[in-house]
């Protein structure tokens, strides 16, 4: 899998210079592109499994410059594209372009393919962009476990205002269960929760985790609570005793 990667070679428009480029409309719709930078950049995506992202992005930056831009946004929209095209196709507008593409990103969060809902997911995490809140928060409620897990882990990335709530919320979730065992998302959320340093009131939360018949999220749960409320006494104890403290403590 190709995730948005941070290379200081790609940074090739500017904000003001990106946005003349792709006309008064932010969607970029105002400017086709070059009919030979099309065909061009189409052909680079077929052959894309022989090179690496970086690779084709100096490739695009080299040849084209700025005005890759408009023919990476015309791929990522043709649904009748490999997904796998599309992917590369809108992590390289946001690489390429920088915050001006933001807005044309943002509609591939409803894209019906999995894959592209991704890769905007991964181009709204490269550009740290932190003013989207609500769009990646209701990623949570995808209904990809791919895409629930992705989200988990850009939320604690980005650290939004009420990002460990949303964590808390993600692992509580009984749509990321099955046949009573954790599928992936709550034990990536309660194991990135301490890094939100989460209020200790928030944490009390977490008491039904302590009672969960899937050991897992068990483990995960005392892991968080003792990285965040535990003291070091209580740490070393085993795991029984420990259990049975935070039990109790959590009432």
């Amino acid at each position: 899998m190709i995730y948005f990667l941070n290379s200081k070679k790609c940074s090739i428009c500017s904000l003001i210079g990106l946005t003349l480029l792709l006309g008064a409309n932010p969607s970029g719709a105002a400017t086709a592109p070059a009919p030979s930078t099309l065909t061009s950049i189409a052909g680079s995506l077929r052959q894309h499994r022989k090179r690496s992202f970086d690779d084709l992005l100096d490739q695009w930056q080299s040849e084209f410059g700025e005005k890759a831009v408009p023919a990476l946004l015309t791929v990522a929209r043709d649904k009748q594209q490999p997904d796998r095209s599309r992917y590369i196709a809108v992590l390289a507008t946001a690489k390429l372009g920088g915050a001006a593409t933001l807005s044309t990103v943002l509609p591939f969060l409803k894209d019906k393919s999995w894959l592209i809902r991704l890769s905007a997911l991964r181009a709204i995490q490269g550009l740290q962009d932190h003013t989207h809140r609500k769009e990646v928060f209701s990623l949570l409620k995808d209904r990809s476990l791919v895409l629930r897990n992705e989200a988990v882990k850009v939320i604690a990335s980005l650290q939004y205002d009420g990002s460990a709530e949303a964590l808390i919320d993600a692992a509580l979730d009984r749509r990321n269960y099955h046949q009573g065992r954790a599928q992936w998302v709550p034990l990536t959320a309660l194991k990135l929760l301490p890094s939100l340093a989460p209020k200790k009131e928030l944490m009390t939360r977490l008491r039904p985790m302590l009672f969960h018949s899937d050991a897992r999220v068990v483990a995960h749960s005392l892991s968080a609570l003792d990285s965040v409320m535990g003291n070091p006494e209580i740490s070393k104890k085993p795991h029984q005793e420990k259990l049975a403290y935070w039990k109790a403590k959590l009432k």
